[in-house]
């Protein structure tokens, strides 16, 4: 096998944290919320605690900003544990960056910004007041994307 020398030493103990969290935290439970269709509330809340939500967040919107290989930890333990009821990765890295995108502050332009934007990569550019509560997961996020013609 060839070894990877991708990550450095500080992935590697995000990876055993994260790790124990998937054994002690999330295979306890997982039978029961497949059962129930979700997970719940509290494991989210403690991934929150443990910095295991939104870790390349920048600092100015209440994250880490540690770089993209601590994310690819995080999904690459939770397949790991075999785990798919969680969505850590899609939360952190595709529904938490966009809020601010799409909707700021109740604004109703909603299909504007959508256009203005779409031709833009993606990047961290939620609201500052969102950004903490997303990480903490104190507060509730989704994202819906449809596309006006599917031939496009």
């Amino acid at each position: 096998m060839i070894p990877r020398t991708l990550f450095a030493p500080e992935h590697e103990t995000f990876r055993d944290s994260v790790r124990r969290f998937m054994r002690d935290e999330v295979a306890p439970h997982d039978e029961r919320w497949q059962k129930q269709g979700y997970a719940d509330r509290d494991v989210w809340l403690k991934a929150g605690a443990n910095g295991f939500l939104c870790p390349s967040m920048p600092p100015e919107y209440g994250g880490a900003g540690a770089d993209k290989l601590y994310s690819m930890a995080l999904i690459e333990e939770q397949a790991r544990a075999n785990n798919s009821t969680l969505g850590f990765g899609l939360h952190s890295e595709i529904v938490a960056p966009q809020p601010d995108r799409i909707v700021d502050g109740g604004a109703t332009d909603g299909l504007e910004r959508i256009e203005a934007v779409a031709d833009q990569p993606p990047q961290h550019v939620a609201h500052p007041a969102h950004a903490e509560p997303l990480r903490a997961q104190t507060l509730e996020a989704s994202l819906s994307i449809t596309v006006a013609d599917p031939s496009t």
